[in-house]
């Protein structure tokens, strides 16, 4: 997905959906967008995107840096699957949002 921000790409992320989980991965804002809204626009826009496509749980591998953003956005820190945590995303923090309700 790429977001857009006055005909200018901002930001990127990817959606690997299975069946009712999508992992949402490879996110992310121009360094100088960042700290303006895009990653919340962005998120609403994941959001959209995978429950039109059936999605009620989604899961991320996040930096970090970013757990904070995750935690003010509604996600939850679960250990979902160790294996993942290897290679780049060895320093990740498991996290998950549920899109019922």
């Amino acid at each position: 997905m790429l977001l857009r921000v006055g005909g200018r790409p901002a930001g990127i992320t990817r959606l690997d959906i299975e069946g009712s989980v999508a992992i949402v991965r490879l996110v992310a804002i121009a360094p100088d967008l960042q700290r303006q809204g895009h990653g919340r626009q962005m998120s609403r826009l994941v959001d959209r995107e995978a429950r039109r496509r059936g999605v009620t749980l989604l899961r991320v591998n996040a930096a970090p840096e970013a757990v904070g953003f995750y935690e003010a956005t509604g996600w939850h820190r679960r250990e979902w699957d160790s294996e993942e945590l290897s290679g780049i995303a060895a320093d990740c923090i498991q996290m998950e949002r549920s899109l019922e309700g």
